[in-house]
């Protein structure tokens, strides 16, 4: 299982004669905004917006249902995000909170339930 907070990764081509490349980010229909000057012919933007956070993983055979859990501390209590369908390997939590985010994926196969996978954390900032 992998958890990300939706960096972006800009790439483009050299333009003849630029010393620098200015990245502008535009959020829906608002105004584009500057978020960085680079020299090199790419950009990582690990600002994201709001506090998404993208959690996937590899599909199991024989999987009816993924468990998707999130809690605030390592050995917290986790509490049921979503559950999702057997072809379902990825699910974007909108409500994920501020600071850390831990979450365990649970696989139901029938009326039998995996152990919880291995622990993934991400922490949004403000």
């Amino acid at each position: 299982m992998s958890t990300s907070t939706g960096d972006v990764k800009v790439t483009f081509q050299a333009s003849a004669n630029a010393a620098s490349y200015e990245i502008y980010r535009r959020i829906g229909n608002g105004a584009a905004k500057k978020i960085g000057t680079v020299t090199k012919l790419s950009y990582v933007d690990n600002k994201p917006a709001g506090k998404n956070v993208k959690i996937s993983f590899k599909k199991v055979k024989g999987a009816k249902n993924y468990i998707i859990y999130r809690a605030s501390q390592k050995n917290g209590k986790y509490k049921k995000v979503k559950m999702l369908k057997a072809k379902q390997t990825t699910f974007v939590d909108k409500k994920a909170k501020k600071g850390n985010n831990f979450y365990k994926v649970v696989v139901k196969k029938g009326k039998v339930y995996s152990p919880a996978s291995k622990v993934c954390s991400v922490k949004i900032k403000k």
